[in-house]
């Protein structure tokens, strides 16, 4: 048997040149922080793809600063997740608070998605704001695949593909 998995794979069996015969597990590092994956820019074709209706007199320029000012808020929204304990206490009152309602909204069905909810989108109120623009921002976004929605807790929200 052993002669067959060497003619199978030769380098299994064959130790590693410096590597122990019984690796030795890894100490634990301390909680890692998950990276919020970069969004890509619209382009013009996926533009132009929309139906009209949805776009209404948005440009390229537009919607790719919703897309963007969408990544700073789930990086900062990640960034206030992962603070650990000793970096959490030494946080503001607000920060504390705001983490807390935070993790409130993580589950086990929004475990692995990067997401972001309406409140979010009505506190950061530069560029998706909650009027007719930024609704058709939000449903262009949709369309090209950028953003999917779902209903979680009551609340509208937002997750990258």
């Amino acid at each position: 048997q052993p002669n067959r998995l060497r003619e199978v794979c030769p380098n299994l069996l064959a130790p590693s040149v410096g590597a122990e015969m019984h690796p030795v597990a890894a100490p634990r590092q301390g909680k890692q922080a998950r990276s919020v994956p970069a969004l890509a820019l619209v382009t013009e074709e996926e533009l132009r793809g929309t139906p009209q209706y949805m776009r209404s007199r948005l440009d390229i320029a537009k919607v790719n600063a919703a897309l963007q000012e969408v990544g700073t808020l789930l990086k900062q929204r990640y960034a206030l997740l992962s603070m650990s304990a000793a970096q959490l206490r030494a946080a503001s009152e607000a920060d504390r608070k705001r983490h807390a309602t935070l993790k409130a909204l993580e589950d086990s069905t929004t475990k692995g998605l990067f997401f972001l909810t309406e409140d979010d989108l009505k506190q950061s109120g530069s560029v998706v704001r909650q009027d007719a623009t930024g609704k058709n921002l939000l449903s262009v976004l949709r369309h090209v695949g950028r953003l999917k929605e779902f209903k979680h807790q009551g609340m509208r929200c937002w997750h990258t593909r």
